[in-house]
């Protein structure tokens, strides 16, 4: 099961990363990385609706078919090997 960890394992991944007011990350069919700097709030959605809410700094294995939408801050998304 996937877990949100409140802190960075490397903060410089964010170097060349610009803020913005809104990044919405649609549900994909594959299990991605999340990292999040600075975040006012990350939002997890499934088809249901929201399942958790995060603030702050942080990083996770996204899992498959969870969308993310997140306010203010820096955010990215990679794949996973």
């Amino acid at each position: 099961r996937a877990a949100w960890k409140n802190e960075l394992s490397d903060p410089a991944i964010f170097e060349k990363y610009l803020t913005h007011p809104f990044n919405n990350i649609n549900a994909e069919n594959l299990e991605r990385n999340l990292y999040c700097l600075n975040c006012e709030e990350i939002r997890f959605k499934n088809e249901k609706g929201t399942i958790f809410i995060a603030r702050g700094s942080g990083e996770m294995i996204l899992p498959a078919k969870i969308g993310v939408l997140i306010k203010g801050g820096k955010s990215r998304v990679t794949e996973r090997p």
